[in-house]
């Protein structure tokens, strides 16, 4: 009987130790994530002053937004009669519509090489209407066209010839 009141205390403890090992709780959580389009940019138009004629005073080419209007300053003239036409930059932004977008130019000079060294171009300011300055945009249906103007200077004497810095105008976009 001992044995039995033994085994029976044993088996009570045992029991009593596996309704602990059963007793838990659960609860779920959902995962999800919220997926957007990532923001682009792609060159639609290269960036060109035009054909100009230099002479013995140093000048400037000024390259506004509407591509077909550059002016020429002191010693620079632009050759409009059989010549190449100046055109801003251009570039498309894509991604989430109606995203807001801020815009990053170079803030130095870029140097132009061909015949000689020396010619630069600087100064560049972006719009999104092709008349007024920004640093931010948003993401239009289709995406949205930022033009870029500059300012080349001439100098003084510049050798005839192509001048060209090959992809050193960066333009960056990043969302707000």
């Amino acid at each position: 009987m001992k044995t039995s009141i033994r085994l029976f205390a044993l088996l009570m403890v045992l029991m009593g130790f596996g309704v602990r090992a059963y007793a838990q709780s659960t609860a779920f959580a959902s995962t999800t994530v919220v997926l957007i389009t990532p923001i682009g940019i792609t060159k639609t138009a290269e960036m060109h002053f035009g054909t100009v004629a230099a002479s013995g005073t140093p000048g400037t080419i000024i390259l506004e937004y509407n591509s077909t209007t550059a002016i020429g300053t002191g010693g620079a003239t632009i050759v409009s009669a059989g010549a190449a036409q100046p055109t801003t930059a251009q570039f498309k932004v894509t991604g989430l519509v109606g995203d807001t977008f801020s815009i990053q130019l170079p803030t130095e000079d870029l140097i132009l090489t061909g015949t000689t060294d020396g010619m630069k171009a600087g100064s560049f300011k972006a719009s999104i209407d092709g008349t007024n300055d920004v640093t931010t945009g948003t993401i239009a249906e289709g995406g949205t066209t930022i033009s870029v103007k500059g300012i080349l200077t001439v100098p003084a004497n510049a050798v005839a010839g192509s001048y060209a810095n090959a992809n050193q105008l960066i333009v960056k976009v990043n969302y707000n």
